[in-house]
C-alpha cells in the first residue's frame, strides 16, 4: 500500500508521478481559472442547516456499544454535511480551471489534490474505501488509506474527486465532485473492482428489478410497476459497444433509451426518485430517467448505493470483472466475501442508512449547475443527502 492517498501515473509528457501532475495541476503555469468556471468559496445560500446527531451519551457510557458508535461516528463540532460540502467544493473548483484543456489527468490530480489537503484539516479519521481513478490509470486516492487523527471519529469514505474527466477535459455536460461518509465499517472494501452491473430504479420499481432479467421481460414489468405505458419508459445507458445488445433489445420493446458517455452517477440518481418528485429533483431537467442499466464503473456504483441508502429506490448491484487480472484481485482479497457472480442490494455495499453526501457541480449537467461567474460573485451548487428522514438540498456558494 502506497503510504501517500494520491497514485502515481503517466502524464502526456512522459513525466511520471505526483509532484509532475501537481505542478501542472496548481503551479505558476496553471491556467487562470475562466470566467465562466471560477468560483470562490464564500457564503452558504443552503436553505436548511444539515442535521446533526448529538455525540454525548445520555446514560453516561462511553459510547463503546455500535449503536452509541455510529451515533457518535455521525456527529461532530461542526456537522458532516458541511464538512462533506467543503470537500467537494475544493475538488470541482480546482478541476474547473482545466475545463476545455485537454488535460485530463491533470484536472483529475487537480481535484484528488485538493481534496485530500481538505481531508487533512476537516478534524476527521477518513479511511478511503472506494476512490476511483486505478481503472484509468489516473491520480486517485488509494483504497485503504487513512487520512486524519487517530483522535477523531473514525469514517468510511467512498469518493470520486472528478467524476467525469473527459467531460471536464472537453467541456461537456455532467461532471462532478462526489464524496461519502459513513460510520467506519460500514462500506464494503470493493476498492479494486474496476467495473459493476448496475440496474437502478425508483421504489415502486423494487419488486421487479433483476439484473437476470431480459428487457423483453423486465421493460414491461417496470412500466406496469411505474403506471406507465411502455414507450413512456426512459432507461440510461452508457454509450459503449459493450451495450450495443442491450441498447437494441430495449429498443425492440419500444421503451426509450437515453444514452450517454460519461458521468452514470448523475442518472443512477435520477433513477432512484419517482417521477415527478420535485423535492428530489434538482430541476435541472424535465426529462425523467426511470432506469440506469449496463455495465460502468464500480467506484460509482458504491456511490449509487450510497445515494440509495438516503434517496430510497432500488439497486441491483454486481462486481463483473472485465479482465482476468480483475477477477483475480477481487477473487484473493481476503477482506471481502465472495463477490463474482454475486448480486447485491445496496445495503449489502452500504450498510448503514446514517450516510451523509455531497455532490458539486463543475460543469453543466442533468443534476447540478457548472462552476460559473455572477454578478455579484460565482456559483458553486451542491447537492446535500442526509439521513434525516432522505433530505436533500441544493446549495449555492457564492
Amino acid at each position: 500500500m502506497r503510504p501517500t492517498g494520491l497514485t502515481p501515473v503517466t502524464d502526456p509528457d512522459g513525466a511520471v508521478g505526483r509532484e509532475s501532475l501537481i505542478a501542472r495541476a496548481s503551479g505558476p503555469s496553471a491556467p487562470a481559472v475562466s470566467n465562466r468556471h471560477e468560483a470562490g468559496v464564500g457564503i452558504s445560500l443552503c436553505s436548511t442547516a444539515f442535521p446533526t446527531i448529538e455525540c454525548k451519551a445520555m446514560d453516561g457510557s462511553d459510547g463503546s456499544n455500535p449503536e452509541e458508535a455510529e451515533k457518535r461516528a455521525m456527529s461532530t463540532e461542526g456537522d458532516w454535511g458541511r464538512i462533506a460540502r467543503r470537500l467537494t467544493e475544493a475538488a470541482a473548483q480546482a478541476s474547473a480551471r482545466w475545463v476545455g484543456k485537454g488535460e485530463n489527468d491533470v484536472a483529475d490530480a487537480a481535484a484528488v489534490e485538493a481534496l485530500e489537503n481538505g481531508l487533512r484539516t476537516a478534524g476527521i479519521n477518513a479511511t478511503i474505501v472506494i476512490g476511483e481513478g486505478e481503472k484509468d490509470d489516473a491520480p486517485y486516492l488509494v483504497p485503504g488509506t487513512t487520512i486524519g487523527p487517530d483522535t477523531s471519529p473514525a469514517l468510511d469514505i467512498a469518493v470520486d474527486p472528478l467524476e467525469g474527466t473527459t467531460l471536464v477535459a472537453e467541456d461537456r455536460p455532467g461532471a462532478l465532485s462526489v464524496l461519502a461518509l459513513a460510520p467506519a465499517g460500514a462500506l464494503m472494501p470493493l476498492g479494486r473492482a474496476f467495473y459493476m452491473k448496475k440496474l437502478i430504479g425508483p421504489p415502486a420499481a423494487a419488486d421487479v428489478l433483476r439484473l437476470e432479467a431480459s428487457p423483453e421481460r423486465l421493460v414491461p414489468a417496470v412500466a406496469e410497476a411505474l403506471g406507465v405505458v411502455v414507450s413512456d419508459l426512459r432507461v440510461a445507458v452508457q454509450e459503449r459497444p459493450r451495450h450495443d445488445s442491450l441498447v437494441a433489445s430495449i429498443r425492440d420493446t419500444g421503451a426509450q433509451v437515453h444514452l450517454f458517455g460519461e458521468g452514470d452517477l448523475s442518472f443512477a440518481l435520477l433513477a432512484l426518485q419517482e417521477r415527478g418528485d420535485g423535492d428530489a429533483r434538482t430541476q435541472r431537467t424535465e426529462v425523467p430517467i426511470d432506469l440506469l442499466w449496463g455495465i460502468g464503473g464500480a467506484p460509482e456504483g458504491i456511490l449509487s448505493a450510497a445515494a440509495q441508502r438516503v434517496l430510497g429506490g432500488a439497486a441491483r448491484l454486481q462486481p463483473a470483472p472485465r479482465s482476468e487480472a480483475e477477477r483475480r484481485r477481487l477473487e484473493d482479497d481476503s477482506d471481502l466475501p465472495e463477490v463474482v457472480g454475486q448480486t447485491f442490494r445496496a445495503r449489502d455495499l452500504v450498510q448503514t442508512d446514517r450516510v451523509v453526501m455531497a455532490l458539486t457541480g463543475v460543469t453543466d449537467g442533468p443534476l447540478l449547475g457548472g462552476i460559473r461567474s455572477q454578478d455579484d460573485g460565482h456559483r458553486v451548487e451542491t447537492l446535500l443527502l442526509t439521513p434525516d428522514e432522505g433530505r436533500r438540498r441544493v446549495c449555492t456558494t457564492q
